[in-house]
């Protein structure tokens, strides 16, 4: 998923660079913290990392439907990028709950 935003967002020009930015850091921070989490020794810790990895991606969700509204990314890739967070979100939760 980090790859294929930092793919899309390359090509966003002027005022978009801020939005490309943002986008950016909450997708490589959603992986950042998966990775993370899955060294923690505690179920504690282990969850603390992987909720701020479910906050990131549902940051990255916001962006991702302010970028379709303002014709930033295509229809195809708002239901890509929306499928895989939602399995992400979808994923941490099972994480979560498991631990």
């Amino acid at each position: 998923m980090t790859v294929k935003i930092f793919l899309a967002t390359q090509a966003f020009q002027g005022a978009s660079w801020h939005l490309r930015d943002q986008m950016n850091r909450a997708a490589s921070s959603t992986m950042a913290n998966i990775a993370e989490g899955s060294a923690m020794k505690t179920s504690v810790h282990r969850n603390t990392y992987f909720m701020r990895a479910r906050g990131s991606n549902v940051e990255l969700e916001s962006f991702i439907e302010l970028c379709f509204e303002i014709k930033l990314i295509t229809k195809e890739q708002y239901e890509d990028f929306l499928d895989h967070t939602a399995r992400i979100n979808f994923l941490l939760t099972k994480l979560i709950y498991s631990n």
